[in-house]
């Protein structure tokens, strides 16, 4: 009798079992199994005169830095930085002090960086940027 029961709970374990995962099947349900992401710390010093709005990607919210400030963000790897000058939207900030303006964000891949908004002598507002191992 008790191995009976046994093959009957079994039975409707299995049975459990393989109507859940039929219902998974043909649902609207979505699962994301993604890695877990590494964050780093960056500082972001504004050595001009004028406040700054630091942009991030992947839906993170925006800073302002007000001139002379900084601010110390623990970001996730990959992360894309952009920065504006807050009074200005459209001038951007582009990376090292090029005269070409080609490159305007920076992108975060390790730990150690730090970011100076400031005046440069080719491009008068460039990035530069310090990585402290």
């Amino acid at each position: 009798m008790e191995v009976f029961m046994m093959k009957k709970l079994k039975s409707k374990l299995m049975r459990i079992v393989l109507f859940m995962i039929i219902l998974f099947i043909f649902s609207s349900c979505t699962i994301t199994i993604g890695p877990l992401t590494t964050n780093y710390n960056i500082t972001i010093n504004n050595d001009t005169f004028v406040t700054i709005t630091i942009l991030l990607s992947g839906g993170l919210p925006s800073y302002d830095i007000a001139s002379g400030g900084s601010g110390t963000y623990s970001l996730p790897v990959g992360t894309v930085i952009v920065v504006r000058r807050t009074s200005l939207p459209l001038m951007y900030f582009y990376i090292d002090d090029d005269a070409l303006h080609v490159d305007t964000d920076f992108v975060l891949d390790g730990a150690g960086y730090t970011l100076y908004a400031e005046y440069g002598a080719n491009n008068p507002y460039s990035l530069r940027v310090t990585r402290v191992l």
